[in-house]
Parts: structure tokens; C-alpha cells; sequence
């Protein structure tokens, strides 16, 4: 029975979700620090799970994740013409008098708010499902309460304080689910959870 090395994978992972937070201290010196740290952030935190994934040999690890952070990247997307739109309305609005061009802008925000809550909840989703897989594989419960939290707080972002307290303890199960993984593990691990 070969011994699989999970050592790089804790520490790429651990380090990759506790940038994020880091990085939400150094909100308020610019968006600047706070942007590349989230950067690294993921692509630390999808090498971890791309190198757990294939050594636990269940590419549901990694695809998952990878389809969570893609529709979060589409969510940013749709935000940013959300904001763009909605500025370019209030600057062409001062020609035409302050309703005018505001007038049909509630609907389209409307709209567009409920599609980015949408694909909020579906990469929570992903997320979700990708730490369930990691939490089986490796029986660490502590990924399966990181997962649900996030999607819980996810889909609570509607209630916005609560949601959002509801992410951090989510984030900080993701934390201890990383730093919490063996350094190394017996040979003959499965898809399917143990026991």
C-alpha cells in the first residue's frame, strides 16, 4: 500500500483560503492589494484541490470547483455592467431631467440583481459539492461544514448581514478544513466515503 503525500495540497490550500481574508483587511488602503491577494488566492486553493483531486483519484473535487469559481467570475461580470449600466443611466439622466433616464432602469435591476443572486447560489452550489467530495474522500467533516455554510450564506445574502456572518464562518471552516488534511495518506483511498 503506497502512501499519498497531501503536504503541498494542505499548504497551498490553507494559505490560498486565508488570503482572502487577509486581503478584506486591506480594504480600506484601495482595492489594489485586496484584488491580487484574491488572485492568488484561487489559484492557490485550485491547485490544492486539483492535487487532492487527482491523488484521491476523483476529478469531481476539482471539476466542481473549477465550474464555481467560472460562474463566479461570470457573477463579477454581470455586476460589472450592473454598475456600469446603472452609472451610465444616472449620468445621461441630468440631461433629460432625474427620472428620465431612470425610468426603465428598475425592471432591468431588478433583472439583473436576480441573475447575479442566481449564479451567487449556483457556484456557492458547486463549491458545495466540491467540498463534499474533499470531506468524503479524506473524511475531514470540516470541508462538508465549510461547503454548507457557504451555500447557506449564500443563498442569506438576501438578509445581508447575516449571510455575509454566515460566509466568514464558512471561510474560516474552509481554514481549518485545509490545515486540518494529513500530511499523508494510505494508498487505497476512494471515491466514496469511508465507514
Amino acid at each position: 500500500m503506497e502512501k499519498v503525500e497531501l503536504r503541498n495540497a494542505k499548504l497551498m490550500g490553507g494559505i490560498g483560503a486565508i488570503l482572502p481574508l487577509i486581503g478584506s483587511l486591506f480594504v480600506r488602503r484601495g482595492y489594489g492589494l485586496s484584488f491580487i491577494l484574491g488572485v492568488a488566492s484561487i489559484i492557490l486553493i485550485l491547485m490544492a484541490l486539483n492535487e487532492i483531486s487527482k491523488k484521491v483519484q476523483n476529478p469531481d473535487i476539482f471539476s466542481n470547483y473549477l465550474t464555481g469559481f467560472i460562474l463566479q467570475l461570470i457573477n463579477y461580470f454581470v455586476m460589472l455592467i450592473f454598475v456600469v449600466v446603472g452609472g451610465l443611466a444616472l449620468i445621461f439622466s441630468f440631461g433629460t431631467g432625474f427620472m428620465g433616464g431612470l425610468r426603465g432602469l428598475g425592471f432591468r435591476a431588478i433583472l439583473l440583481l436576480l441573475v447575479i443572486y442566481g449564479l451567487l447560489i449556483a457556484s456557492n452550489y458547486f463549491v458545495k459539492k466540491s467540498f463534499d467530495a474533499v470531506g468524503d474522500s479524506l473524511s475531514n467533516q470540516h470541508f462538508k461544514t465549510a461547503g454548507m455554510l457557504l451555500f447557506i450564506g449564500a443563498i442569506l445574502t438576501i438578509v445581508f448581514g447575516i449571510g455575509l456572518i454566515i460566509v466568514l464562518i464558512g471561510e474560516i471552516f474552509e481554514i481549518i478544513g485545509f490545515f486540518t488534511l494529513p500530511d499523508e495518506i494510505g494508498g487505497d483511498v476512494s471515491k466514496e466515503p469511508q465507514g
